[in-house]
């Protein structure tokens, strides 16, 4: 089994903190359909690609990173 470096979310660093309030914020807003999955173009897309790489490389994961947008 694998040990967490936290041992609940409250351990974890403020920016981390803040950085998971909002993407729960997120989920919580999409649910009530405020959001839905971002229409991006190709450019953006290659772009989250390359940073999705990029971060998965620095820190050995495989990172996603997922693009809402507020229903208009």
């Amino acid at each position: 089994m694998h040990a967490s470096a936290y041992d609940s979310f409250q351990d974890l660093p403020e920016n981390c903190r803040a950085a998971a309030d909002r993407m729960e914020n997120a989920l919580k807003a999409e649910e009530n359909g405020n959001y839905c999955i971002a229409r991006i173009s190709a450019d953006c897309g290659r772009r989250i690609d390359e940073l999705e790489k990029e971060l998965g490389n620095s820190c050995g994961k495989n990172i996603v990173l997922v693009a809402y947008q507020e229903n208009s």
